[in-house]
């Protein structure tokens, strides 16, 4: 992607970028008359800088940051990471550690110096100074404002700053970082020759501990881009596999729109002309001052093809985004597919080893890139919650969230979300599109994101709870709404599988597996029981949990805790769910496991572990069976992937086992008649099933003529029974009887005859003018192969 590490601040009127744009466009503009200024490398974090920390005055006005002004002898100068903590060379936080002391205190009192005025110059060719656009990334503490030959060209959290002594800015524990700001096409504030770049740096309060100035990122003079900024674009799960929807971020209120086309046999620079989607984009915005330039945008594509190619970009002619391509699969509910599965990126923790999203980006964005490869023909990511770490903090969740935009993977695969408790700002509604979303359902506080929402995918019905909303059992609460997809939808003939999602973890074993809040969501497990969901699938607790099968009484179904002896195959009985935690996807937080004598917590877990590595779970779909494999990933070094756990979950047997060489038959009289040649039985799990198990009655007397009922009956081991009624009629040597079935279970069609019930068991049939059987019928149920469908009778032994 082509944005990386996005702020916003209370008074950035320009959209704010911590790198240079490159807007990719493909409508082939002409190019200007005048040749582009090259880029301009202003300051480094190795950059000297005049400065003033003794608390007097600098100058009136800005004039200290004007080339006129001469710095007097109180002015220092030096280079590197300007700070002090608590009046010593102190580091502020892990990854603030100052180089430069800064005077912290005025003299003669404990109050801090209320400003510190950094100066450089730089120089600049004609040419040069015709770039209007800023990028770079400092870190201040508590408020900065940035001048230009003393004209402020940008600030953050400096609105209390009144005056040079004055005190006023965020008091944040440890520095923030500043975006700067791109300046408007209204002209430069450069000039040709000397200039002059001032920094302000304010403490926030006289009794405030530290202090902190620094360049984290070159500053660079440019070219302004043309046209709209397009970022953090992603593709989306829509209603099913063959819809998507896509969402980006502009710094325009234009109408902009998603071009969708079948790749090409042969890839270059050109779009192509011929389109398969061209859908206007609606907008929405967030009114919050750090938001002021984000113009949020979804567009709704539906009736994609199998086994098809496609590209996409999404803008306008005044400017578009890089091309991206994407593959569909067969989209065939009864086919095998694989999708990916992480927990909580929460890209901005307060983690183990670092407080940096933009280390966290990193992180992410090389766990994706090697689970993308490790599984090239993934067909959907899906993230367990807590996509970032903000909660409502607007001054973060611009860098948060576009970090999580980060990894390609994201407009390569369908995204899937679900909201966590860190994601509740309601800017998650214009970042995530959510199908068939219900605010009626999930809808919590007013003030925060909200809504339950479902979707199929390849034969699964999943469905996605707020689980930040605890009204579960209530009216308008998770169960009323599971209940109401299921009877619209969870009987479909297209679904094969249904799960729950949610964020918060029911059963695992780190920091929130005694949660108070935990009887709420286990509301869910009975429900889940009744109405035939495989499980739940979950995040929140930062570690790899997985439990034993939870039956609907809320109690494990297995008693083995160990790691070693614990099942790698589940084969559940009805009622029976399946229930995992995932580990962050990021690495951003870890939650050490609690002790094994927790027996209200450990006597659910059959896996647990915790790698201090980011976690990927790579899930393979088929009809009767689920693998889930997770992988611990090295992001610090290129270490081994580790296999963390491996679990095979097999559908709850329902169906009863399939007869075959069983249809209707004919022979000739006098002929030998074994009800058992040609027949098998064979079940979707069990496999073939022995035919001593298959249970012959009735009897056919081949000295007489006429029709006889032969009843086979065979179980599965789930206690499924199939049964087949068999009509096997005795004809007169010279009329041409049906043959016998072979051994291949070929059925061969039956004899017309008229209606006429028979009794449902036949020993013999009178030589004159016998009662012919009716045409076989069977009861509806059971699985259907070749030959009659078997009856399904109710389960026995469960």
């Amino acid at each position: 992607m082509d944005f990386v590490s996005q702020s916003r601040t209370r008074n950035a009127g320009a959209f704010l970028l911590a790198a240079a744009v490159t807007v990719a466009s493909m409508a082939g503009f002409a190019p200007a008359s005048q040749a582009v200024p090259e880029p301009k490398t202003l300051l480094t974090p190795d950059t000297t800088w005049t400065y003033l920390d003794d608390g007097t005055k600098p100058s009136d006005g800005a004039a200290w940051a004007t080339t006129g002004f001469k710095p007097g002898s109180n002015w220092k100068a030096d280079a590197g990471k300007f700070g002090a903590k608590r009046g010593k060379l102190a580091p502020l936080s892990d990854e603030h550690a100052p180089t430069v002391l800064l005077n912290q205190y005025l003299p003669g009192t404990e109050d801090d110096v209320p400003g510190f005025f950094f100066r450089t110059e730089v120089d600049l060719t004609a040419d040069e100074a015709r770039n209007t656009a800023l990028s770079g990334v400092l870190s201040y503490d508590d408020s900065v404002t940035v001048y230009v030959n003393g004209k402020r060209i940008a600030g953050a959290d400096d609105e209390d700053v009144k005056s040079w002594n004055s005190y006023g800015g965020s008091n944040k524990s440890a520095p923030k970082t500043f975006s700067l700001a791109e300046a408007t096409n209204k002209g430069s504030p450069f000039v040709k020759g000397k200039n002059i770049i001032g920094v302000e740096v304010h403490n926030g309060r006289a009794e405030s501990s530290d202090v902190w100035f620094s360049v984290d990122e070159d500053v660079v003079l440019q070219p302004a881009a043309q046209g709209p900024k397009i970022k953090e674009l992603s593709m989306q799960i829509g209603s099913d596999q063959h819809d998507r929807i896509f969402t980006w971020v502009s710094n325009e209120a234009e109408q902009e729109r998603l071009q969708l086309a079948v790749a090409p046999a042969k890839e270059d620079d050109a779009f192509p002309t011929k389109l398969v989607a061209d859908v206007p984009a609606t907008t929405s915005t967030i009114d919050k001052a750090q938001f002021s330039d984000y113009v949020f945008h979804r567009s709704d594509v539906k009736g994609l093809k199998p086994n098809t190619k496609y590209v996409y970009r999404a803008g306008s002619e005044r400017g578009w985004s890089k091309t991206y391509s994407f593959t569909t699969d067969s989209m065939d509910p009864n086919k095998d597919f694989t999708f990916l599965m992480v927990g909580d990126p929460q890209i901005g923790a307060s983690g183990r080893y670092t407080k940096d999203p933009n280390i966290h980006g990193d992180w992410w964005v090389k766990t994706m890139e090697r689970a993308g490869k490790a599984y090239p023909n993934s067909s959907m990511l899906l993230s367990l919650g807590d996509q970032i770490n903000g909660f409502t903090d607007y001054d973060v969740l611009g860098t948060q969230y576009e970090n999580f935009y980060r990894p390609d993977i994201l407009r390569t695969q369908p995204l899937v979300t679900t909201i966590g408790n860190h994601d509740i700002s309601p800017i998650y509604e214009n970042f995530f599109g959510r199908p068939n979303g219900d605010k009626k359902y999930g809808a919590g506080n007013s003030e925060q994101a909200s809504g339950d929402y479902w979707f199929k995918f390849n034969g699964i019905l999943f469905v996605n709870i707020n689980s930040n909303d605890l009204n579960y059992d209530g009216p308008n609460g998770h169960i009323e709404y599971l209940r109401k997809i299921d009877a619209e939808h969870g009987n479909d003939s297209d679904v094969r599988w249904k799960f729950v999602i949610q964020h918060h973890n029911m059963f695992s074993n780190a920091s929130h597996s005694r949660d108070k809040e935990i009887p709420e969501w286990r509301k869910l497990v009975p429900v889940v029981s009744e109405l035939g969901y495989a499980g739940v699938l979950n995040g929140h607790d930062h570690v790899y949990t997985r439990a034993h099968l939870i039956d609907p009484k809320v109690n494990p179904v297995d008693g083995d805790r160990t790691d070693e002896k614990a099942l790698n195959e589940y084969h559940p009985q009805d009622g029976e769910g399946f229930y995992l935690t995932a580990n962050s996807g990021s690495g951003s937080k870890f939650y050490d496991e609690k002790p094994t004598s927790w027996d209200d917590v450990y006597k659910y877990v059959a896996v647990h572990k915790q790698t201090m590595t980011p976690n990927y779970t790579a899930v393979k779909v088929n009809n009767d069976k689920i693998t889930f494999t997770t992988y611990a990933q090295a992001v610090r070094s290129e270490g081994p992937v580790e296999k963390v756990d491996e679990i095979t979950l097999y559908q709850v047997d329902r169906k009863a086992p399939t007869l075959r060489g069983v249809e209707d038959t004919m022979i000739e009289k006098d002929a030998t008649f074994d009800p058992m040649a040609g027949v098998s039985a064979t079940d979707n799990l069990d496999g073939d099933i022995d035919s001593a198990s298959i249970k012959v009655s009735g009897n056919v007397d081949p000295t007489k003529v006429g029709t006889y009922r032969v009843t086979y009956r065979v179980t599965d081991k789930a206690g499924n029974t199939a049964t087949v009624v068999r009509d096997v009629t005795v004809v007169e040597k010279g009329q041409t009887p049906t043959p016998p079935p072979s051994p291949s279970g070929s059925a061969t069609p039956s004899p017309s005859v008229p209606a006429t019930p028979i009794p449902s068991r036949v020993d013999s049939v009178p030589s004159v003018a016998p009662t012919p059987a009716p045409a076989s019928t069977v009861a509806t149920g059971g699985s259907t192969g070749e030959g009659p469908r078997p009856v399904a009778l109710p389960r026995t032994g469960a």
